[in-house]
């Protein structure tokens, strides 16, 4: 196949996993932790994109709270 030749919603995750501004960490982690996304969209309640959050900034918040 020729990569000029699919677009991304052929091969995009469609069932995604989203978080609002408030939703708690542990609601990421529990999300991360099953293992089915390395990043979550974090979304308004018009479903604007704010951010994207990572494992890595999970483990950084946490690291950061018990080290520094």
């Amino acid at each position: 196949s020729n990569l000029e030749s699919i677009s991304t919603s052929d091969i995009m995750t469609s069932g995604i996993a989203k978080l609002l501004p408030n939703d708690k960490i542990g609601t990421a982690a529990e999300i991360f932790g099953r293992g089915l996304f390395h990043s979550i969209p974090v979304v308004n309640e018009n479903n604007e994109l704010k951010g994207i959050l990572t494992p890595n900034d999970v483990l950084s918040y946490l690291y950061d709270k018990e080290y520094q």
